[in-house]
């Protein structure tokens, strides 16, 4: 009966052994698996950072692009402006050298008639 009982310590004892080193195997399973979440969560989270980044940049890109084009519009409409007032005047001193030829044209008439 000793040798039963011994026998029957032995198998516990293997039993126990093999449960704990199952447990110590999923353990490190698990603790393998949370290590490479962790390790996914922070490469998702670099690139959804560097992915941030790359959309501010270009964000400032076109910010900048379009201060340049509504300053480039701004530089036409003036130059426009200028070039219109210029013409405006061109043609204020034509009527105003038409105007003064009819009237000494029309002093002369009225002289020689």
């Amino acid at each position: 009966q000793q040798e039963q009982l011994q026998l029957e310590l032995a198998q516990r004892d293997a039993a126990i052994r093999k449960q704990e080193a199952a447990e110590a195997l999923a353990q490190a399973a698990a603790e393998e698996a949370k290590q490479l979440l962790a390790n996914q969560l922070a490469e998702s989270q670099a690139a959804s950072e560097a992915a941030r980044r790359a959309l501010e940049v270009k964000l400032e890109e076109i910010e900048a692009g379009a201060a340049e084009a509504a300053a480039e519009a701004s530089a036409r409409g003036r130059a426009d402006r200028e070039a219109k007032r210029q013409l405006e005047d061109e043609i204020a001193d034509r009527d105003d050298v038409i105007n003064r030829q009819e009237k000494a044209q029309e002093r002369m008439k009225a002289a020689h008639d």
